[in-house]
């Protein structure tokens, strides 16, 4: 009788039952299962790879795959591809591949010591190598149209003049070039290239700098964008906190 009428007045928590609820809700919640998140995205692994140019030189490049924006770059003078490992993280944060090669006589690359190139045409001949870059791309699946063509200092003349080789790339990257680098020179090819290019340059870098402008000025529409960094020549310009910020609006000049 008295738990009919119970059920007939509804359940009614005594104070007791309300103070066992609030002491074991707790509980129950770190017992709950949290929503399960997305694993985050791997980075991509950069290799160490491997091809040939035309006239029979072995080189070496670090590649980062991706199935978007692939820049191909060439290091400055005496340099070689590893300067380019700080742009790589950044680019492939943003999902894009790089492809870093060391020129001929640079690095792990074969062919006579760079010091031993004594006229412009030893110093052309690296076109050579941008070339079998590009092949070796190919091989990957990669479209010349989403290459992204680059260089420092010296690699920038010659990323200028590569690009000329190759109509279907759409854009280029060039950081400290110079008016002429070992014979190589930034004009009239850069009157020539008629497509989207991004200069980057410092005051203090003042040769660099005067090149890159005076280039800006005798190209044709559309004009080179053109960055200006704090200091620096080359990868130089990426060094340090300020350096950091401009490679993302380097970068940033890329996903418009």
């Amino acid at each position: 009788m008295g738990q009919a009428s119970q059920e007939g007045r509804g359940f009614r928590p005594g104070p007791r039952w309300a103070l066992w609820v609030l002491l074991t809700l707790p509980f129950a919640a770190g017992c709950a299962k949290s929503p399960t998140e997305p694993a985050p995205t791997p980075a991509p692994i950069t290799q160490t790879v491997s091809f040939r140019s035309a006239d029979g030189i072995d080189l070496k490049a670090s590649w980062t795959p991706s199935e978007n924006t692939v820049f191909v770059v060439m290091h400055g003078l005496g340099a070689g591809r590893g300067e380019w490992e700080r742009f790589t993280r950044s680019a492939a944060k943003r999902g894009w591949g790089v492809l870093a090669f060391d020129a001929r006589g640079h690095g792990d690359s074969g062919g006579p010591s760079y010091e031993t190139f004594r006229t412009a045409e030893s110093w052309a001949a690296l076109l050579a190598d941008f070339d079998a870059a590009m092949l070796w791309l190919r091989a990957q699946g990669v479209s010349e149209q989403r290459v992204v063509l680059g260089g420092a200092s010296l690699g920038a003349n010659l990323a200028l003049h590569a690009a000329l080789r190759r109509p279907a790339v759409a854009r280029v990257l060039l950081l400290s070039p110079g008016w002429v680098y070992a014979g190589i020179p930034l004009y009239p090819a850069i009157a020539q290239l008629k497509r989207s290019a991004v200069i980057a340059a410092s005051p203090p870098d003042q040769f660099s700098h005067q090149s890159s402008v005076r280039a800006i000025v005798l190209s044709p529409d559309p004009k080179p964008l053109f960055l200006e960094g704090k200091s620096g020549h080359g990868v130089g310009l990426f060094e340090g906190a300020e350096g950091s910020v401009f490679l993302e609006r380097v970068l940033d000049a890329f996903s418009r």
